[in-house]
């Protein structure tokens, strides 16, 4: 019992110390871990192993049980890395999508400099607004995403190749508001 206990403390701070990394690449400047009274540290512990809880060590993600009746995704998965034995993903945290990796909702992180991904057309939303180093778009980036229906770009983007948008016959938003650089 000492050693589960034990692993799943390891598990949750794991899951906690990735959450807090994505947290910093969306611009979240601290992220407090010691807390002054006993209400916070008991509520931190219960955030802790509420993530943990969440957690699919097998397949390397984030998986939420819904509450929805009738929910077409009753358990939305989110990756912070690439998933491990799992090929559908609700929500990544990452922008090179690797082939065979069916994807619902891509967000961007200020690690990321480029998009990379299959033509599956799965993806529904991208949001690449903390791609802080990312410059540019390869021609037919998002080509022939058929579900795709809003984008966000990233604030340094300083031009659009070919073709980018072309065939995203269901895209009804386009948020350019931060691309000051752009060409």
């Amino acid at each position: 019992a000492a050693a589960a206990a034990s692993a799943f403390t390891e598990n949750a701070a794991a899951v906690a110390t990735r959450l807090e990394r994505w947290l910093h690449g969306h611009g979240v400047v601290a992220v407090r871990r010691k807390f002054d009274s006993a209400a916070t540290g008991i509520a931190a512990g219960a955030m802790r192993r509420l993530l943990a809880s969440w957690y699919d060590e097998a397949a390397g993600v984030l998986a939420i049980a819904g509450v929805t009746a009738g929910d077409d995704h009753p358990t939305r998965t989110l990756a912070l890395d690439l998933p491990r034995s799992i090929d559908e993903c609700d929500t990544v945290l990452f922008t090179e999508v690797p082939v065979g990796l069916s994807v619902r909702h891509v967000v961007g992180t200020a690690r990321d400099t480029a998009y990379d991904q299959d033509r599956a057309g799965t993806v529904v939303t991208v949001d690449l607004s903390a791609c802080a180093s990312m410059r540019w778009l390869d021609d037919e980036t998002l080509c022939g995403q058929g579900a795709l229906q809003s984008v966000v770009l990233p604030p340094g983007l300083e031009e659009i190749g070919n073709d980018v948008l072309h065939r995203c016959v269901n895209l009804v938003t386009v948020d350019f508001s931060a691309c000051v650089s752009l060409r």
